[in-house]
């Protein structure tokens, strides 16, 4: 199956997003917490973006 680029990138924003909420606190205070969620919503917009869109 041929992945587009949405996708993928979809799917690498989600990781990168898991990684840093690896650093958050618990208040969510510092610089991973504002960033984090930021990654994984965008990843997850990516992904359904690249669902949506018709392979060329």
């Amino acid at each position: 199956m041929k992945y587009n680029r949405l996708l993928q990138t979809g799917g690498g924003l989600l990781v990168a997003g898991f990684i840093i909420l690896f650093f958050v606190n618990r208040k969510a205070t510092n610089i991973a917490g504002f960033i984090s969620p930021l990654l994984l919503v965008s990843g997850w917009i990516f992904i359904a973006l690249g669902l949506w869109k018709k392979d060329e």
